[in-house]
Formats: structure tokens, C-alpha cells, sequence
């Protein structure tokens, strides 16, 4: 349903299927149980409607902490503008996160990216378990922190040597 309003949103829908579509993404809002919902389709659409809280409801509503690391770094990677995917697993919902962040790109091709909120998000990911999910944002949003992800990785490894020997 989430492609489906982002393909409405789009304006892609032939002109006989958008009542029926809109309709259908109705229902579907109302009808969501909150322990079913997919957080990261319903985060990246709340980022695409520049609803910034509903991000933030949506993420802290999903089933496990890596559901909602999964969301934020969704809605984070549209908000920043990125061109990177999110990392995830090569799995069903996954590619469906992956259509539906694309689909978003194209829906806010005219839209300036919202880099402070991303930047927000990024860093509560950053000071998280789910660290990991900030990595593809950093090209975009903090550049200058690739080199010094660089540098403790060097270090670690030569930590890592070191005690071998």
C-alpha cells in the first residue's frame, strides 16, 4: 500500500484507478493496527509529507529496535536527499523499503532535502545499538566523518595484529 501512495503521489496512476486507489490507501490507514505496521513505509511516507513527528511516532511504534532503526534511517536517507540506500538485507521487505525510497526520491525531485532533521536522526543512530544504520548517511550529511570512520578501522586493525603476535 505504501507504493501505492507513493505511485498516487507520483501522479502515475491511469486517471480510472486513483479513486479506487485513493480509496484503497484510506482504508488501509485507518485499518493499521499499530503492531502490524510496516514502520519504515509508513516513516518514509511521513517524511515525504514533511511530517517530521510522524517520522518520530512511526519509528518508535515499530515491533524491534531494528524495525525502528530501520525507519529512521529510511526517512533520514529521503530527508537528507541521499542517493544511497539504506543498508539492508536482500529480503522481500527490504527490497520494498528500497522501491519505496526511490519512489519518494521521485515524488520530491523539486524539494529541497530537510538536512538538519536528517542530521538529528543520523545522530540518535549514531548513539544507538544501531550505529551501523547511519554509515550510508554520512557521504551526505557529514562527509568529513568517513575519515575518521577510516581512521579508527585502521586502528582497530592494527589493535587486532598486534594482539595476535
Amino acid at each position: 500500500m505504501a507504493v501505492l501512495a507513493l505511485l498516487e503521489r507520483l501522479r502515475c496512476l491511469p486517471g480510472e484507478v486513483v479513486n479506487a486507489a485513493e480509496s484503497s490507501i484510506g482504508r488501509w490507514r485507518r485499518a493499521r493496527q499499530p503492531e502490524l505496521q510496516p514502520a519504515a513505509e509508513l516513516a518514509l511516507l511521513a517524511a515525504v509529507n514533511g511530517d517530521t513527528s510522524a517520522v518520530w511516532r512511526h519509528a518508535d511504534a515499530a515491533r524491534t529496535p531494528d524495525d525502528r532503526a530501520t525507519a529512521l534511517a529510511t526517512a533520514a536517507a529521503h530527508l537528507a536527499g541521499s542517493h544511497v540506500a539504506p543498508a539492508a538485507e536482500s529480503g522481500a521487505h527490504d527490497r520494498v523499503i528500497r522501491t519505496c525510497l526511490a519512489l519518494a526520491r521521485a515524488t520530491d525531485h523539486d524539494s529541497p532535502p530537510a538536512e538538519e532533521t536528517a542530521r538529528d536522526i543520523a545522530l540518535g543512530l549514531l548513539q544507538s545499538d544501531a550505529w551501523t544504520r547511519a554509515i550510508p548517511l554520512l557521504p551526505s550529511l557529514a562527509p568529513g566523518a568517513l575519515g575518521h570512520l577510516t581512521a579508527m578501522a585502521r586502528d582497530m586493525t592494527v589493535l587486532r595484529t598486534d594482539s595476535l603476535m
